[in-house]
């Protein structure tokens, strides 16, 4: 066997470790997290917020909200700043306390206690599918607080409530997962590469395979 063929064994062998290790740590230290909101989230006049409505759980490693970025003079609802990071998203649902304004609702896993310390609600006055855009939406944060636990592999976030406090504009971007989708994609055709050199097959350039 070729000294060539050991070494893209070797660089599979590598590739292939540091993707499992990744993911691996990535979840290492994620546990479920409850959100309990036991005091009536408000919209702009003051009555609880609609069944239906948009809430982010946003997670920090202090206890500083960064906000929000912004695309052509309109924020992005679904962005976070810093080291801030969407934990999970909410729909407003008060059948499950029967109070309205409040809701308990659980995300597995989604929590990594080893970087976030403190959690926040960002809620809109904002009913339309999916994530809120458009002009003159109403829109809140709770302030950042700790977790309880984990117990038993869980977290729980109980919220006091609070009001929507400013109106924007909103606008949207492509999912961070598109991101994700190109690094994939980048580390399965050096996989590819690495195997057809590894059967003597040369190829036409580092960023090409010959077929």
């Amino acid at each position: 066997m070729s000294v060539t063929t050991h070494r893209n064994r070797g660089l599979l062998l590598v590739l292939v470790s540091a993707a499992f290790f990744a993911v691996a740590a990535a979840h290492a230290a994620n546990v479920a997290l409850v959100v309990n909101i036991t005091q009536p989230l408000l919209d702009g006049d003051g009555n609880p917020l609609a069944d239906g409505s948009v809430i982010y759980v946003i997670g920090s490693g202090d206890n500083v909200a960064d906000g929000m970025q912004s695309a052509g003079g309109s924020l992005i609802a679904n962005s976070t700043q810093g080291d801030d990071v969407i934990i999970a998203t909410m729909i407003m649902d008060s059948s499950t306390t029967g109070v309205p304004g409040t809701m308990t609702a659980g995300f597995p896993g989604v929590l990594d206690t080893s970087t976030i310390n403190f959690l926040y609600l960002r809620f809109f006055d904002y009913q339309g599918p999916g994530i809120p855009v458009g002009e003159d939406i109403a829109w809140g944060e709770t302030d950042p607080q700790t977790y309880t636990g984990p117990f038993f592999g869980t977290a729980f976030l109980n919220v006091d409530g609070g009001q929507v406090s400013a109106t924007n504009d909103f606008t949207v971007i492509p999912e961070p997962g598109t991101l994700h989708l190109f690094v994939v994609a980048g580390l399965v055709l050096a996989l590819f590469c690495a195997r057809r050199d590894s059967q003597g097959r040369p190829r036409k350039s580092a960023l090409a395979c010959k077929t």
